[in-house]
């Protein structure tokens, strides 16, 4: 059994950092934590809403990717995003409690 853990530890930790890294990205784009009206406002600001429709093409692949990893993974619910706000925690490490909302 611990074999075979091991062995999926690659492809977990893949589907994990395809997950994670399209949310840095968007925390780039619009601030954190990462928010809508703030995306639309600050591509306004250097006047790039021509890039808008290709970012929402990347977020829609990005979701059926994660519906598909996730589905066929289904540890990588409980993976938790790795954060600042999360100090000592180890990206790679599953959390067992349901991930909590920390809006300011």
């Amino acid at each position: 059994m611990i074999a075979l853990m091991i062995g999926y530890m690659p492809t977990l930790y893949a589907a994990y950092n395809r997950r994670e890294t399209l949310v840095i990205m968007l925390e780039a784009l619009s601030g954190q934590p990462p928010w809508g009206a703030e995306l639309l406002a600050r591509q306004q600001l250097i006047r790039n809403t021509s890039y808008l429709p290709r970012l929402y093409e990347r977020w829609t692949e990005w979701a059926a990717d994660i519906s598909e990893s996730h589905t066929t993974y289904r540890t990588l619910i409980y993976f938790r995003s790795a954060t600042p706000n999360r100090p000592g925690r180890c990206p790679c490490w599953p959390s067992w409690t349901p991930p909590r909302c920390t809006w300011p």
